[in-house]
């Protein structure tokens, strides 16, 4: 199964040094762009949606811990 993984890269929260914040997982691409959209440009505040199978995305979550 694919999802599509929002990251968050907030300047004011370590961003800006490449370290994203998992933001939330949504499971289309349309879904991921609407909430992207809807969460408004805050200053400095980047998105990245990037399309991952589920188990490829628990691997790294759980190397990740």
């Amino acid at each position: 199964m694919k999802v599509f993984v929002v990251m968050r890269f907030d300047p004011m929260q370590c961003g800006a040094c490449g370290n994203g914040k998992l933001d939330r997982i949504f499971t289309t691409i349309e879904e991921a762009r609407t909430y992207v959209t809807m969460s408004g440009n805050r200053r400095g505040v980047s998105w990245e949606i990037s399309e991952r199978t589920v188990e490829e995305f628990a691997v790294k979550e759980k190397l990740a811990a």
